[in-house]
């Protein structure tokens, strides 16, 4: 019989910045609150962490719903804009 690997608490350090559409997007950081570096590279240039936390003991949807909950910040509203094939679509 194989020995289970004892479960360690997993610590999850996350930060929140805005996209372009003004939605709320979730990217690991490090302990310091900066980005790691392969998430640097989806972030638009000048783009700052809003709100950053470290949580432990628990999973990354938990640690995620506690991000936002703590950061209080509100998505913005997306409209939803048809893409540029469909407006071509419609004026044909």
């Amino acid at each position: 019989m194989k020995k289970q690997a004892k479960k360690t608490p997993q610590r999850w350090s996350l930060g929140l910045w805005r996209n372009a559409r003004g939605e709320l997007v979730t990217c690991y950081c490090s302990i310091k609150g900066e980005p790691a570096p392969y998430q640097k590279k989806m972030m638009p240039k000048g783009t700052k962490i809003l709100f950053f936390a470290v949580y432990k003991g628990v999973t990354f949807k938990e640690a995620r719903a506690r991000l936002l909950r703590d950061s209080k910040l509100v998505a913005k509203k997306v409209s939803k804009k048809s893409t540029p094939k469909e407006e071509i679509r419609r004026a044909a």
